[in-house]
């Protein structure tokens, strides 16, 4: 409510200053916007791929009450959660010792008296308003992800929020990932920048990047292909830039160093928690770009000169202290150099968390934290419940107990899987196949369920003793007399090393899968979309979310058998199991979802170069009439649900082979 005041002076300086404060309540011009969700993808559209999507989304639904005329004061994890779960069953009521809510006419009365409401952090909010006196913005930003959208990349999501310790997280209220607020004072000095308040909140985070995303983005900001063309440009510049005095080029910048100055209230950006992991494996690389920079093959062999395995870090925490001015006044480039001294000192000091948290070591740095903190929850978590009362000391001892079981076995399984998966890495070295080495690590990406472990252990073993025949015969395809050498020899070693790298995978991967059941509070992070499919002229099109998926289909088809053989073209789901039909330029194939593993298997698949002509329809079926070699194969045949369904599965079938005669 306004309260008035009646002021009776003679001095003119208190009226100025009444005024003064009246002019910075005054805003004269407010803007808000608003935006749901924002996508940025970064494409190469010379090697026609994605190679990452950041997307800025709203955060989950959150609960708030009225507390004051205007002023929304969002509850904590718990209460939202109720709040939640009793708003979908559709309860009237909630009637709790400490909350009291009715849903009917969304009205809080325990613990907060005021309205309800149902909503959700925007994307991105953005304030901002004008008055005589001051300029002020505030900025609040949702949920913040990037996506790695190569194929089988080591890290699918690159960079996240991460959730608070749920020992902690139900006394919190959520929160952006970003908040900022900024007061620029107005002055009548134009050399003279005056910031009132700045003020930036960024959440915990993870940070994890593999050697394939580095190597693709140096491809895509490499001016290799431009070079010449701006070489003349460049020729100009410099011509130009060395017909100008000394005193032209310095004096300038000396003189805005000397008089432009940026005055600060307050500068405050909070601490920064990170999660940083990264991996030299780069899958596929060798064969998805067979010309590469010469800034990629140095990089590599830097990288590889460190070591098979001291180059993978895991899960290193390192937490950077806030960076706060007072009342200080600095020009642009000395604030970046105190910026720069502030976190790279930091970082050094921290340098010994990221040594600790390589895989050969275990991160042991975790370990002690897991142990430490679930001590501390064990005993604290029923304290604390014990004051509430017995139902919520029950409760405080089931989470005490889960923290302590997953940060002591759950550390120590998760210590001992970072280091038999950093052996596993030797021996897959070891077999000299990259091929095999792509399709273990494809595998230890797409699939975490045991029932893979035990499967590729069975089959490492199976390629193991046939590889005595397979690797030389593929030698002798590949590069002749040379290569039946160097096939024999890679048979032999495979023989002994991969049945023992099988053993030790399925014991990494078992490990693996006891860390994730013990953990407590951990999070499932999905990809936001699929990667955007690019045609074969490589022109950039709005985003298709069917073709999207058919793309990703191909790629996870038969551990990526044919990502680099055939170019998608359509698909379409042809049952309820589910399986689905994809048509490439050089085949068509039906797969269905894996059953132990993840991923997708053909069960059904014929190159056009055995079709005699076009695929014809007779009721419920597809047939397809087959040239001498293919003769008989039950892929000639395709039998579907309906007449509706096997006319648009014959269609799409047929525009691929017309694709292939005509390019062929």
């Amino acid at each position: 409510e306004l309260q008035r005041f009646v002021v009776f002076t003679n001095k003119e300086d208190v009226i100025d200053r009444i005024n003064a404060a009246d002019s910075v309540t005054q805003n004269f011009i407010e803007i808000s916007l608003s935006l749901r969700s924002v996508g940025l993808s970064v494409v190469d559209n010379h090697r026609r791929r994605e190679i990452a999507y950041l997307g800025v989304t709203q955060s989950g639904v959150i609960w708030q009450v009225a507390r004051k005329r205007g002023h929304w004061k969002t509850l904590n994890n718990t209460v939202i959660a109720l709040l939640e779960e009793a708003y979908l069953n559709k309860w009237i009521y909630i009637r709790l010792k400490d909350l009291f809510v009715n849903l009917e006419s969304m009205k809080m009365f325990t613990p907060f008296i005021g309205a309800l409401r149902r909503t959700h952090y925007e994307g991105v909010e953005l304030r901002a308003s004008v008055s005589k006196k001051d300029f002020s913005v505030e900025a609040k930003i949702g949920y913040v992800q990037i996506d790695n959208q190569l194929p089988f990349s080591v890290y699918p999501q690159m960079l996240y929020p991460l959730p608070p310790p749920p020992t902690v997280a139900s006394t919190l209220e959520p929160k952006p990932f970003v908040e900022a607020s900024v007061i620029i004072r107005r002055t009548d000095q134009p050399n003279v920048n005056h910031f009132k308040y700045v003020h930036v909140l960024v959440q915990k985070m993870a940070v994890n990047v593999d050697l394939g995303f580095v190597l693709s983005l140096l491809d895509l900001f490499s001016l290799s292909d431009s070079s010449s063309l701006l070489e003349a440009q460049y020729v100009e510049n410099d011509i130009e830039f060395t017909g100008q005095t000394l005193q032209k080029i310095i004096l300038p910048t000396t003189a805005d160093e000397a008089v432009k100055r940026n005055f600060f209230d307050v500068l405050h950006l909070s601490p920064i928690k990170i999660t940083l992991s990264f991996n030299i494996r780069s899958v596929g690389r060798h064969k998805l770009d067979k010309e590469q920079s010469v800034g990629d093959r140095f990089l590599q062999l830097f990288l590889h000169s460190l070591g098979v395995i001291l180059t993978s870090v895991q899960e290193a925490e390192m937490s950077f202290s806030l960076f706060h001015l007072e009342y200080i006044a600095v020009t642009w480039s000395k604030l970046i150099d105190l910026f720069i001294k502030h976190y790279r000192t930091q970082g050094l000091v921290q340098i010994h968390t990221i040594i600790l948290g390589l895989d050969v070591l275990g991160n042991p740095v975790n370990i002690v934290r897991g142990v430490v903190a679930g001590t501390f929850d064990l005993f604290y978590e029923p304290i604390k419940g014990s004051v509430l009362g017995p139902e919520e000391f029950a409760e405080g001892l089931g989470i005490g107990l889960k923290s302590f079981f997953g940060g002591t076995v759950g550390g120590l399984t998760g210590a001992g899987a970072r280091i038999t998966g950093a052996f596993g890495d030797v021996f897959a070295k070891l077999t000299f196949d990259d091929d095999f080495i792509d399709r273990r690590q494809q595998e230890k990406v797409k699939s975490n369920k045991l029932g893979s472990k035990f499967g590729g252990f069975f089959k490492n073993v199976a390629e193991g003793v046939t590889g005595v025949v397979v690797q030389p015969l593929k030698g002798i395809k590949e590069e002749g007399a040379f290569g039946l050498l160097k096939g024999t020899g890679r048979g032999l070693v495979g023989l002994l090393v991969r049945p023992a790298g099988g053993l030790i995978d399925l014991t990494s991967g078992t490990l693996q899968f006891v860390t994730r059941k013990t953990k407590v509070g951990d999070v499932d992070i999905v990809q936001i979309r699929p990667p955007r499919f690019i045609g074969k002229d490589g022109v950039v099109t709005p985003y298709y979310p069917n073709k999207a998926i058919g793309f990703a289909l191909l790629n996870e088809t038969d551990e990526g058998k044919y990502t680099d053989k055939d170019f998608y073209l359509d698909h379409i789901q042809i049952s309820d199991k589910p399986n689905f039909l994809i048509v490439t330029d050089k085949r068509y194939l039906v797969i269905e979802q894996k059953t132990l593993t993840d991923g997708w298997k053909s069960t059904q698949k014929l190159h056009f170069r055995h079709f005699a002509y076009e695929a014809i329809r007779g009721d419920n079926n597809v047939y397809i009439t087959t040239d001498q070699a293919a003769r008989g194969s039950k892929a000639s045949q395709i039998s579907l649900s309906s007449e509706s369904l096997a006319e648009e599965v014959k269609e799409i079938v047929n525009k691929g082979y017309k694709i292939y005669e005509e390019f062929k």
